[in-house]
């Protein structure tokens, strides 16, 4: 078999590959969001966690820090949860909506010399909540 023969067969076989659902694998040469979701979208998902009267429109400094974990942004490191703390209480709110929440985060990164958009971008990437770590149930199954 040729090297040019033998380099195509993977490319196609990667090409052929359909997803659970029967939904043809994604051929564009641009990395997926892992999670399929964007960060308003887990802005909303996150908001919501826990608490079923929320329409999502109102996120919690708990489920923030929830969410910041789980994207690891929250690293115990250059960014904790006392860090977190401190710049949401700032906005004098128990719940925020997400255009003070992307206040906050610029607030945060600001002062933890972070670029805002590799944080917003890790958040929504991240996927739904409760999917990821250590002992977390997987309660959308």
């Amino acid at each position: 078999m040729s090297a040019e023969a033998n380099s195509e067969a993977p490319t196609q076989a990667v090409e052929n590959l359909k997803l659970e659902n029967g939904a043809e694998a994604s051929k564009s040469p641009v990395p997926q969001n892992s999670g399929g979701t964007t960060f308003e979208e887990n802005f909303k998902a996150f908001a919501k966690f826990g608490d079923p009267k929320s329409d999502g429109k109102l996120i919690t400094l708990s489920n923030s820090d929830k969410w910041m974990k789980q994207a690891k942004v929250i690293d115990g490191k250059k960014v904790t949860t006392t860090d977190t703390g401190i710049y949401f209480k700032k906005l004098k709110s128990q719940k925020i909506n997400i255009t003070n929440y992307k206040i906050f985060l610029n607030d945060l990164a600001k002062n933890k010399k972070l670029d805002v958009e590799e944080i917003k971008t890790k958040m929504g990437n991240c996927g739904q909540p409760g999917h990821h770590g250590v002992g977390v149930r997987k309660i959308f199954k």
